[in-house]
């Protein structure tokens, strides 16, 4: 989960020219977690008004990977482990490469929400061990059921830590430790096919958040070994979050730390008010304009240095009971409400 600024920007952001890159990023992707829901409930997803798995409508559109978050124990059982494993094995169906979530949490985790799950214990030697142990068994379970996790995050947007109270800024020596463990935990569940390690971080515009966040936890004995890609939210909601923006932190980011990046979350409105500026301000409220901010994302991403521009993920684009998405837009996703996938489902294409 992200935190959404419904805030109305007033100021335009710097133009930032960059011509269409030929190739498109390694990893195109789509969060699709709350499919299995709609599913249950129902609902059908279409393409060209035939209905079609959704997994196999977005690989039509060009993705490669989906993703989902994973909860611990959620009260009604939606994104529990036994859901994402029905979803893993419906993306392995369908060709597709799977990125688990992990938000260590009985309920969605962002930066201003990171509860440690209720029957986890609070002190940080057992809470690291069970850590290890939950992420290990996850990732297991999954390859047991033939479902080979490409990519893991070790809890999402952790700017401010994760598995509270124990792992906040003030102990930030617990958050590397908790990080550790679930890092150690998704290597050794799969040995043979280990997943690759996300630090999930949000405003991935904030190039000061985002070194202060490194520089700290290095300070605090996290290892190069520990991970191997920097994963950032970067939603058009801020004036500084422009392709412009994206390139500074990208930039920045590998030139120091010589690590892959991944937009793991981000959208853009087909409908949205006309007192609502985004931050590239010539990209219509369209879905010609969602085609043309994913494009631009991924035309800074194929120029990063040393071909560290991994790839995107877009949120949610079929969540039809939450077409905002939590935004100030009134529809960001890439279906309508029926579930006919709009033209701009061809978003990596």
């Amino acid at each position: 989960m992200h935190i959404r600024f419904p805030i109305f920007l007033l100021l335009s952001s710097a133009a930032f020219s960059l011509a269409h890159a030929a190739s498109y990023a390694k990893v195109r992707g789509h969060d699709i977690s709350s499919s299995i829901v709609l599913e249950n409930a129902g609902i059908e997803f279409k393409l060209n008004g035939v209905k079609t798995p959704l997994e196999e409508i977005l690989a039509n559109g060009g993705a490669n990977y989906v993703r989902s978050r994973l909860l611990v124990n959620p009260s009604d059982g939606n994104y529990n482990l036994q859901y994402n494993l029905k979803l893993g094995k419906k993306a392995v169906k369908a060709g597709l490469g799977f990125y688990l979530d992990i938000h260590y949490s009985d309920t969605w985790a962002d930066p201003g929400h990171q509860a440690v799950p209720a029957k986890w214990p609070k002190d940080v030697k057992n809470l690291t061990n069970t850590v290890y142990q939950y992420t290990k068994d996850a990732i297991r379970e999954f390859a047991n059921e033939g479902v080979n996790v490409s990519m893991v995050s070790i809890g999402n947007e952790i700017s401010n830590g994760f598995l509270w109270p124990v792992g906040t800024i003030k102990t930030f020596g617990n958050i590397v430790k908790l990080f550790q463990a679930g890092a150690k935990g998704a290597r050794d569940g799969n040995p043979s096919h280990p997943p690759r390690i996300m630090v999930h971080l949000n405003n991935g515009f904030d190039i000061a958040l985002q070194e202060w966040w490194y520089s700290t936890a290095f300070s605090f004995g996290l290892r190069s070994s520990d991970f191997d890609i920097m994963a950032i939210s970067f939603y058009p909601y801020n004036h500084q979050a422009t392709f412009e923006g994206l390139n500074a932190t990208a930039t920045a980011l590998v030139t120091k730390y010589e690590k892959d990046i991944v937009v793991a979350e981000t959208d853009w409105p087909a409908t949205c008010g006309s007192n609502v500026v985004l931050s590239e301000r010539s990209i219509p409220h369209t879905l010609a304009g969602q085609m043309e901010w994913v494009k631009g994302l991924n035309d800074v991403l194929v120029k990063v240095p040393g071909g560290h521009g991994l790839g995107i993920f877009y949120w949610e684009p079929a969540f039809l009971w939450n077409a905002g998405l939590d935004s100030p837009c009134d529809d960001e996703l890439l279906f309508d409400a029926s579930g006919n996938a709009y033209s701009s489902i061809k978003i990596f294409t």
